[in-house]
């Protein structure tokens, strides 16, 4: 099977997603128990490429918002989630620094250049629970620029004053076998 990879042809760095959805981003039963654990009222997917995410968790009653950088991703989202994607570059500030039960992100930090993770991060800082997965040093993909190991991650959330959750960590990974959602972090805000 052949997937096509999308992207800006004048600013690379934006998307990376799979067109119609990547097989290894969608896990139903990672999604389910973030919503059985934590039961968010609201959700946030940072770098949420065509809103598969988003459209699920709104099927499920909560209210979402996605955020992505690449415009056709936005078009390509299914119809009912189109108007909850905002379109950002975090090259940028975040414009959207609002507070949400649940932040989750996919398949997002390694794009970003590290010189620019403080833009996205004042988005992260600005929730109770925060899950996103990251690629592993070396691993290949579509502008990888920032892979790095769990270490690196639960160092630079403590920095913000968050609280890294092991057991539901692992819970995640369990269920996350053959898909990105694999090297999800949990992380719980102590500043709320």
């Amino acid at each position: 099977m052949s997937y096509i990879i999308v992207f800006d042809p004048n600013q690379s760095h934006l998307g990376g997603n799979i067109r119609g959805g990547d097989p290894s981003t969608w896990c139903p039963e990672v999604w389910d128990y973030l919503i059985d654990k934590f039961s968010p009222k609201t959700l946030c997917d940072v770098g949420c490429g065509e809103g598969h995410l988003i459209n699920y968790m709104q099927k499920k009653g909560i209210a979402v918002t996605g955020i992505d950088g690449l415009i056709d991703n936005m078009y390509n989202a299914p119809i009912p989630v189109r108007d909850k994607i905002i379109i950002h570059d975090y090259r940028n500030k975040q414009p959207n620094v609002l507070f949400y039960d649940l932040i989750v992100s996919c398949e997002f930090v390694e794009h970003v250049e590290e010189i620019y993770c403080l833009n996205y991060l004042d988005q992260f800082k600005e929730c109770k629970i925060l899950a996103f997965t990251h690629a592993m040093p070396y691993q290949p993909g579509h502008h990888h620029v920032n892979c790095r190991d769990d270490n690196y991650w639960i160092a630079c959330m403590k920095a913000l004053h968050f609280e890294f959750l092991p057991e539901e960590t692992e819970n995640v990974r369990a269920l996350a076998k053959n898909t990105y959602w694999n090297t999800t972090l949990i992380f719980k805000n102590n500043k709320i």
